[in-house]
């Protein structure tokens, strides 16, 4: 269970894997370890009970998120059918409460999901992934970038109806951003001009950031991801990843 919270001065991360019998499917969800998310009734409960890393602290508290609606269609993201991506709730509310450390807060919130018949680094080199938040006022508002292994490329763009489904719409053009500290690549699908890129995560071969596009003088926030699946295969830093994401069971 991955759990992270940006703070004004202090990020808590939490990634700890465990072996197939740390978890179990529960009713309507499913368990990892002492964690664990659950459909209950209208809304997805998780349940975060971790400890962070490298520095170990208590991350422990809950998170309820109420879809303004459910999707209900997932879309194929490679040419060899391996891979599927379901925007389950493109817009809900969040309602947070954590005990360690103390905070509690709401605000906007999005569930997806990815699954497939094998790993990502067998059918892909490099991705992006970007969501905004400002149904009706632009012509997308998710998009995704992806490029085979076999050098095939791909982009979605996704705009939110009234009715809260998904359509496809043409695609914005591809712009380069700068290379996070790692020397990531990133690229975003965006029609205005890129105003400000904040990196909120930054390792060898990923990249969260909070992008600010203007776009016929209005600024829109999205959150961007950059995954370069090549650089992940890569050993020197398979080698890195327990150092981040420790390895229990």
């Amino acid at each position: 269970m991955n759990a992270i919270i940006y703070g004004p001065d202090r990020k808590h991360w939490a990634m700890t894997e465990r072996t197939w019998h740390q978890s179990a499917a529960i009713e309507g969800g499913i368990r990892v370890g002492p964690s664990q998310m659950q459909w209950v009734d209208d809304k997805l409960v998780v349940d975060i009970d971790e400890w962070t890393n490298p520095l170990p602290r208590r991350l422990r508290g809950r998170i309820e998120i109420t879809p303004e609606s459910l999707t209900r269609t997932g879309y194929v993201l490679h040419t060899n059918g391996r891979h599927v991506w379901w925007p389950a709730a493109p817009l809900g509310r969040a309602s947070v409460t954590f005990s360690h450390p103390g905070f509690a807060f709401s605000g906007s919130a999005y569930i997806d999901t990815n699954f497939g018949d094998e790993p990502l680094e067998a059918g892909f080199d490099y991705w992006d992934w970007s969501r905004a938040e400002h149904p009706g006022t632009r012509p997308h508002d998710i998009t995704y970038h992806l490029r085979q292994r076999d050098g095939a490329e791909r982009t979605l763009a996704l705009h939110r109806g009234d009715d809260g489904q998904l359509q496809q719409v043409p695609p914005p053009a591809i712009q380069t951003i700068k290379r996070s500290a790692w020397f990531v690549d990133r690229e975003i699908c965006a029609d205005g001009n890129v105003a400000a890129v904040k990196t909120l995560e930054d390792t060898p071969f990923y990249a969260r950031s909070r992008v600010t596009i203007n776009d016929n003088s209005n600024d829109h926030v999205v959150m961007h991801e950059a995954l370069s699946l090549k650089r992940f295969s890569a050993r020197w830093v398979q080698t890195l990843l327990p150092f981040r994401m420790p390895r229990r069971g």
